[in-house]
């Protein structure tokens, strides 16, 4: 699968989108269980090198998707949202959306509070991956 993994960092109503580009390379798919290996290629704008991991969740029958989030996931951004000032106060337990033939958009938010005054931020990671048929 080709994908843009899409980050914004929105504060009220203003948060432009950062979209970076990737893979997702399912390895295993059984009884609406799979795993399989992402990968974000660089992407200076967000503040990412290149890196890879696994990843997994489930597909139901009405191409319900759900990835599966690890403890070490959300301290990672837990981390990266305190090197900006901010305080993950609300998150999503997983990424969810939906597979529809030969794509699959899943979606994971959290709401922070930030150093900077009374601003309270939303935090939006979307992931879009199109299958390439080869």
């Amino acid at each position: 699968y080709r994908v843009i993994q899409e980050f914004t960092l929105a504060i009220g109503t203003i948060g432009l989108p950062v979209e970076c580009t990737g893979t997702l390379r399912i390895t295993s798919l059984d009884d609406g269980r799979f795993s399989g290996v992402l990968t974000i290629d660089d992407c200076p704008d967000f503040g990412v090198v290149e890196s890879s991991g696994p990843i997994s969740g489930t597909v139901s029958e009405d191409g319900t998707v759900v990835v599966d989030l690890e403890e070490e996931d959300l301290e990672a951004l837990a981390e990266q949202f305190e090197a900006i000032g901010c305080v993950m106060v609300r998150n999503d337990e997983a990424f969810t959306g939906t597979f529809t033939g030969n794509a699959i958009n899943v979606m994971f938010t959290a709401d922070l509070e930030c150093e900077n005054g009374t601003v309270d931020a939303t935090f939006t990671y979307r992931i879009e991956a199109v299958r390439v048929l080869q």
